[in-house]
């Protein structure tokens, strides 16, 4: 499974293969040069439709599917922009630092601030 997603990673140039006893793979960038947005764009291939599962493919009938797609498209290249404004480096930066009140999902918060 890793090395399906270092593939993915290696295939986008975020980070380089190297072989041999000693081989393994490193950061082909800096960490302040590489986007959360090209890490997912490298890993992911699109939302996810609701109600689709592996099992029973598609839940939703065509024409809403379709009349959705322009829906999701938006959201994912919203999601893309937001992730775009931060890089690895944050990342690893704010990584020991733990994240108090921030909710779980964006629906969670979405129900935190109806209430309000």
């Amino acid at each position: 499974f890793i090395r399906r997603i270092l593939a993915q990673l290696a295939r986008a140039g975020l980070v380089e293969a190297h072989e041999g006893r000693i081989g393994g793979y490193q950061l082909a960038r800096p960490p302040h040069e590489i986007l959360l947005g090209d890490i997912y764009c490298a890993l992911q291939t699109g939302l996810t439709e609701v109600g689709a599962t592996p099992e029973r493919g598609p839940l939703i009938e065509p024409r809403v599917r379709a009349a959705l797609a322009a829906i999701y498209h938006d959201a994912e290249r919203f999601f893309v922009q937001t992730l775009n404004a931060h890089t690895l480096a944050e990342i690893a930066q704010n990584a020991a630092v733990p994240a108090q009140g921030m909710p779980c999902s964006p629906c969670e918060s979405a129900l935190d601030n109806a209430t309000d």
